[in-house]
C-alpha cells in the first residue's frame, strides 16, 4: 500500500509540473527559435555618369616640318591646363564627351649652316568623344576627336631674321585610365596624340604646308558632380 501511494504521488507531481510548463509556454506564446539574418550592406559601385571638370599637367613632345623640306625641328616641354566633360553610364559601359585647353612650354631649336630656327608650341585644345568600361573604381577609356594647337617659329640667317605662327588643326586620339579616389574625386593618366597641320603664310608672301604632330603624356585630378 505504501509503495502504491508513493508511485501515485510521484505521478501526480510529474503531472502538475508538466501542466505548469505547458501553461507557461502558452502564456509566452510558445517558444519558437527564430534566426534573424542581418542584411549585408550593399557595396555601392562608383557612379561615373554626370558632369565633371578638372586640371591636368604633363609632358609633351613634337616635331615641326614643312612640306618639301628635309629638316625637322623637335620640341618638348611641360604642358598643363583644364578639362571638362559629361559622361553617360549604362552598366559598365561609359560614353561621353570632353573638351580641354592646355598651355604649353614645348620649345626647340635647330642650327643648320648659318640658319638658326626656334619653335614654340604655345597651346593645345581639343573636343573629343570618350568611350570606356568601368571596373569597380577604375575606368579604362579610349578617346578621339578634333584638336588645334598654335605654333610660333622664328629664325635667324645671314639675311636677317623673321618669324611666323599659325594655328594648326587635325585628328586627336588616345586613351587613359581613371580611378576613383572618393565618390567625387578621381585621378587619371592619359596619352593624347595630335596629328595636326596647317597652311602658313610666310613673310615672303608664299604659302607652306607645315606639319606639327605632337604627343602629350599627362595626369590630372577630376571632380565629378554626382
Amino acid at each position: 500500500m505504501l509503495h502504491q501511494f508513493r508511485l501515485t504521488s510521484a505521478l501526480a507531481v510529474a503531472t502538475v509540473i508538466a501542466l505548469s510548463t505547458a501553461a507557461a509556454g502558452a502564456d509566452l506564446g510558445g517558444y519558437e527559435p527564430r534566426y534573424q539574418v542581418r542584411a549585408q550592406p550593399e557595396s555601392r559601385a562608383p557612379i561615373w555618369a554626370g558632369a565633371y571638370m578638372g586640371a591636368n599637367i604633363g609632358y609633351g613632345t613634337g616635331d615641326v616640318w614643312e612640306d618639301g623640306q628635309s629638316g625637322r625641328l623637335h620640341t618638348a616641354g611641360v604642358v598643363g591646363g583644364l578639362h571638362a566633360g559629361y559622361n553617360w553610364q549604362f552598366g559598365s559601359f561609359v560614353v561621353g564627351g570632353e573638351g580641354d585647353f592646355d598651355i604649353s612650354g614645348m620649345r626647340g631649336h635647330v642650327a643648320s649652316g648659318n640658319v638658326i630656327a626656334n619653335a614654340h608650341t604655345r597651346h593645345f585644345s581639343s573636343l573629343r568623344g570618350r568611350m570606356g568600361f568601368a571596373f569597380d573604381k577604375a575606368l579604362i577609356y579610349g578617346t578621339a576627336g578634333y584638336g588645334w594647337n598654335d605654333v610660333h617659329v622664328s629664325w635667324n640667317d645671314v639675311a636677317g631674321h623673321g618669324s611666323t605662327g599659325h594655328a594648326n588643326s587635325g585628328l586627336v586620339y588616345g586613351g587613359g585610365l581613371e580611378y576613383k579616389l572618393t565618390r567625387n574625386l578621381s585621378l587619371r593618366g592619359e596619352v593624347l596624340r595630335y596629328d595636326v597641320s596647317g597652311h602658313w603664310d610666310l613673310d615672303n608672301g608664299s604659302k607652306a604646308t607645315v606639319h606639327n604632330p605632337s604627343t602629350e603624356f599627362r595626369t590630372g585630378l577630376t571632380w565629378h558632380f554626382n
